[in-house]
């Protein structure tokens, strides 16, 4: 079985804001498409009411907002129980710390370039129908530096008798 790494945390961090980008594009989309009336009225001449559809599908991208957030509190909650049962040894801190430099710059990149992706005239719109995820993304290094300093405190401040604590 693969064990994890730090550029795991890296990866994931740029997926879920690669994820959010998408779901946005995606909402104007079908924000567009469904205020066509011509593609409307099309749709409706087939009988079944396929713009009411396009709205159904445009509440269920909504549900990333609240699914973006679920997903952070629940990595974050996951990774300081984890953290709690790896043996480590306090020689590795610095090498920690530099990672966690390294994370902290690709986080605020990721967030800065959400935020030049959303702030386009285009996606201005469909962008606030997502604040939960336009929060997280505005303090997305300090959620991501904080929660590594959790970490390493529970990594590092664990004493001899706890050491073999979730050993496998």
């Amino acid at each position: 079985m693969h064990k994890g790494s730090m550029f795991d945390i890296i990866f994931l961090l740029i997926s879920i804001s690669a994820v959010m980008i998408v779901a946005i594009v995606s909402y104007l989309v079908l924000t567009a498409v469904t205020d066509n009336s011509a593609l409307t009225a099309t749709f409706n001449e087939a009988g079944v009411d396929k713009a009411d559809n396009l709205e159904k599908g445009q509440d269920a991208l909504k549900t990333f907002d609240l699914g973006l957030t679920f997903l952070v509190i629940m990595i974050g909650l996951v990774t300081v129980v984890l953290a709690a049962m790896i043996n480590t040894n306090p020689v590795f801190f610095f090498g920690s710390l530099i990672v966690l430099i390294v994370m902290v710059m690709v986080t605020a990149m990721m967030s800065n370039v959400f935020f030049d992706v959303t702030s386009n005239e285009l996606l201005a719109t469909a962008t606030d129908q997502f604040p939960l995820t336009t929060l997280i993304m505005e303090i997305y290094p300090t959620i991501c530096l904080v929660l590594s300093i959790i970490v390493a405190i529970v990594m590092y401040s664990k004493t001899s008798q706890m050491a073999g604590f979730g050993a496998i």
